[in-house]
C-alpha cells in the first residue's frame, strides 16, 4: 500500500522554498541576535537546534518542490544537498558581514548534517503516491 501525498502545483512549491528561505535570511541576518544568557546545560544549545530545524526544513522544501522533475533519485538527493547546504554556506558568509553577527564553519557542518538528515524523504518516497491536489479535492 502506498500513501497518497498531495502535490501543489510546482510554482507554489517553488514559492514555498523561497519563503523558507526568506525567513532563514531575515533570522539570519537581518535580525538582531537575542540576548543569551549563560550556556544552558543541554547536551545541544539552542541556537544548534535553531539551525538543525531551519536546514532540515529547507531541505524537505527543496525536496518536495522537486516530486514531480523527472530526474534520478541520485540527482535529486545531489540537488537538494548542494542547494540547501550552498544556501547555509552563503548565510554564514552574509553573518561576516553584520556587525551583531559573526561567520562560523561549524555552522555550515551543522546545516550539513540537518540537510543530511532531511534526505531520508528519499527512503520512504518509494512508499509514497503523489497525487494532484486538484485530484484530493474532487
Amino acid at each position: 500500500m502506498r500513501l497518497p501525498l498531495p502535490v501543489f502545483p510546482r510554482s507554489l512549491r517553488y514559492l514555498a522554498v523561497t519563503i523558507v528561505c526568506g525567513i532563514i535570511f531575515y533570522f539570519s541576518v537581518l535580525a538582531i541576535p537575542p540576548e543569551t544568557g549563560a550556556p544552558a546545560p543541554d547536551i545541544i544549545d539552542l541556537p544548534t537546534w535553531r539551525h538543525f530545524l531551519a536546514y532540515f526544513v529547507l531541505g524537505l522544501s527543496i525536496a518536495y518542490a522537486l516530486t514531480d522533475r523527472s530526474i534520478s533519485r541520485k540527482r535529486k538527493v545531489l540537488l537538494v544537498f548542494v542547494l540547501a547546504t550552498g544556501y547555509g554556506a552563503f548565510i554564514e558568509l552574509a553573518q561576516g558581514f553584520v556587525p551583531e553577527r559573526h561567520m562560523e564553519v561549524t555552522d555550515v557542518f551543522i546545516n550539513a548534517a540537518s540537510v543530511s538528515v532531511s534526505l531520508c524523504w528519499y527512503l520512504v518516497e518509494p512508499y509514497v503516491e503523489h497525487v494532484d491536489i486538484a485530484a484530493v479535492f474532487e
